[in-house]
């Protein structure tokens, strides 16, 4: 029922290569309960912030779940607080590689980045495993 998840991430922003980034990720998973840490790597854009993140999902059937989640994220750049955020949603498993999500996410004051348009939204989301 545990399992450690090493690796790392890469971001492509199309028509905007300049805030492309990478990040190092480990993560602890344990029955339901994730627990993870990642560590931004391109100066610039992310390098030295660290986000620590702990999600649960809640079994309501055998494909649709419940994910309550909540993160802290520390930027090393000097001026810039870091945040506290958090996440609720509904995912269903559509095959044993592929989830469609619903989520309403937000954070504790508004987002460094692009003027805190990041925050306080509901996303539609679609994840597959390969």
């Amino acid at each position: 029922d545990t399992e450690i998840s090493l690796g790392y991430n890469h971001t492509v922003h199309p028509r905007q290569g300049d805030e492309n980034s990478g990040e190092l990720f480990f993560i602890l998973s344990y029955k339901n309960l994730n627990l993870e840490l990642y560590r931004g790597m391109k100066a610039g854009v992310n390098r030295n912030n660290m986000y620590y993140n702990v999600d649960y999902l809640y079994p309501l059937s055998e494909r649709l779940g419940l994910n309550i989640g909540a993160g802290y994220e520390y930027y090393s750049e000097k001026g810039l607080t870091g945040k506290i955020d958090y996440r609720t949603g509904l995912f269903y498993e559509l095959n044993g590689s592929s989830t469609v999500s619903l989520v309403f996410a937000g954070a504790s004051h508004k987002h460094a980045v692009d003027d805190g348009i990041r925050n306080n939204r509901l996303i539609l989301g679609l994840n597959m495993e390969f």
